[in-house]
């Protein structure tokens, strides 16, 4: 076997992968223009939908293409694997690709959400609980691809697709959950802010945590918080290359080498 044999193979092995890294890195980037203009809890809908596409999607390659039969394939069963190859990859790859923009978008539009609605003094503890609750699911992720549960080779697409159950359910609950406050506030519609606060609060004695809403929107607005001046202003500089460097450092250490290893094993 030659080595641009072997560098072919290993990367055509790997494309599932990238694919869904490019998916991710539009959904994140993309998620703030989704945000502004569909409200947080409209875009964290688009997001579980767009994950309920990527399974359905998910399972029908192996439906249609059945490369791997047990025992001695038929004529007709080769033929007809062969003729529906190479839709069954394209639908794959469109899976994959659609599943890491949810993952993408979910990160950034999930977070703004939970930040927004948690009083002050909870916030930090939201959002870590968010972040363990992402580790959470990426174990069990993990347990479910062994071999003896779906990690086999006629099982590989559920164990891919049944995440999708999680976000089918979130389309339907999404709606018991209030939009917003901030979100409202920034559109300038105060008597709905006003609401959606008191919901959460689960008390009318809102007022002074909505006037800090508007305070500190109005000084966000004066603000030039573009994205050359998180990177030029000393003020936003240091914080953000510090997480920058921290996020990148965590990528060489913990369950990413745990699933590098699992990989290659």
């Amino acid at each position: 076997m030659s080595i641009e044999y072997q560098y072919t193979q290993n990367f055509v092995d790997s494309l599932h992968g990238i694919i869904w890294v490019i998916g991710a890195v539009v959904g994140s980037f993309t998620a703030q223009f989704w945000y502004t203009f569909l409200t947080r809890r409209n875009t964290i809908f688009v997001n579980m939908l767009f994950q309920v596409i990527a399974s359905v999607l998910m399972i029908i390659p192996l439906e249609i293409y059945h490369g791997y039969d047990q025992g001695e394939p038929s004529p007709t069963s080769i033929r007809n694997a062969l003729q529906m190859k190479d839709v069954a990859i394209t639908l794959f790859y469109i899976s994959r690709f659609l599943s890491g923009w949810a993952a993408g978008m979910s990160c950034v539009a999930t977070t703004i959400y939970l930040i927004e609605i948690s009083p002050r003094k909870m916030r930090g503890k939201v959002v870590t609980y968010h972040q363990l609750f992402i580790v959470i699911g990426i174990l069990v992720g993990q347990i479910v691809s062994f071999p003896w549960l779906l990690g086999q080779h006629n099982k590989w697409h559920w164990g891919m697709a049944w995440v999708g159950i999680f976000p089918l359910v979130g389309c339907f609950l999404i709606w018991k959950l209030p939009e917003s406050p901030r979100w409202f506030v920034q559109e300038r519609m105060r008597a709905e802010a006003l609401q959606s606060l008191q919901t959460l609060r689960k008390t009318n004695e809102v007022h002074a945590e909505l006037t800090e809403i508007e305070r500190e929107e109005a000084t966000v607005n004066m603000e030039d918080l573009s994205l050359i001046r998180l990177f030029t202003s000393s003020r936003f500089r240091w914080p953000l290359l510090t997480s920058v460097i921290l996020s990148a450092a965590a990528q060489f250490s913990g369950i990413n080498s745990v699933s590098i290893v699992h990989d290659e094993n």
